[in-house]
């Protein structure tokens, strides 16, 4: 019988704001190990902030380190947009991530 494990997780207010505590490397070593300990094929994740920079759309870059070398990297994404369409809303996205 085939299996979908599903996770989900609130990362309250995943960001990498300067002087944000605790640091967002920190998190990253406590956090990435339990995303693939869970080998999930469908992550829900919640509370998660886009980050700005000059010149380009708000993006998920903060997201992008923890799962960056891990088999989520290549899931595809899924993410509260701006009414617009044109980029990820500023704070508390719902993000999923699977091989949909």
């Amino acid at each position: 019988m085939n299996k979908l494990r599903i996770a989900t997780f609130n990362l309250e207010n995943l960001d990498d704001k300067p002087g944000a505590k605790p640091k967002l490397e920190k998190r990253i070593s406590v956090m990435k190990p339990q995303l693939l300990r869970f080998k999930a094929d469908l992550f829900c994740l919640q509370e998660v902030n886009g980050q700005e920079e000059e010149g380009e759309p708000r993006r998920l870059l903060a997201l992008n380190r923890p799962i960056k070398d891990t088999p989520y990297a290549d899931y595809q994404m899924v993410s509260t947009k701006t009414k617009d369409g044109k980029q990820v809303d500023d704070a508390h996205l719902e993000i999923r991530l699977g091989p949909y």
